[in-house]
């Protein structure tokens, strides 16, 4: 590609099974000569209205029925919610990820500081994430580097379960 620009396009889906909202941020390169678009990564997000349901266990039931990590995420933030003000629209950033050969040039950081303005612009009240996760037959080398990203970006570990992922929140407001 000649010059280009990058730009981020979020499409919204109504999951059935969860009652949440999916949100897919999409980050493209476009060529400004020939505008021809590429992707070159992408973002998966949960939104969950809180008022919208009769408790928090039907929150957790909820994002049980999309993942493990999301459901990881919710059940900490439920363990959480009053110490950190949790409530109201709540962001689940599932999976961030750019395609390797344009790692190492702030694609990563454009689309996840698109994705907090958009979370700002909808209402949003939280997210939270694990940022790197860790698997039984892999080992996470990049994980310190993950969390000192994510706190660059003003989120702050929330908890680590034994042997597992660590979880970690933004408030919006």
């Amino acid at each position: 590609m000649n010059e280009s620009y990058s730009e981020v396009k979020f499409e919204t889906v109504k999951d059935e099974d969860s009652d949440s909202l999916n949100i897919i941020a999409s980050l493209v390169l476009i060529d400004m000569e020939t505008e021809e678009k590429k992707s070159i990564g992408y973002a998966n997000l949960y939104l969950f209205n809180e008022y919208m349901v009769n408790s928090w266990d039907e929150l957790i039931y909820n994002a049980d029925a999309i993942s493990g990590d999301v459901l990881e995420v919710v059940d900490i933030l439920s363990k959480a919610k009053d110490n950190e003000e949790i409530y109201g629209l709540i962001a689940v950033l599932d999976h961030v990820e750019i395609d390797k050969e344009y790692r190492g040039k702030a694609y990563c950081s454009e689309l996840v500081d698109n994705i907090l303005e958009y979370l700002q612009y909808i209402n949003a009240n939280y997210i939270g994430l694990i940022p790197a996760r860790i698997y039984d037959d892999k080992v996470v080398e990049n994980e310190d580097r993950a969390i000192n990203y994510y706190i660059e970006k003003g989120f702050k570990p929330i908890s680590r379960r034994v042997g597992g992922n660590v979880v970690m929140g933004k408030s919006l407001l």
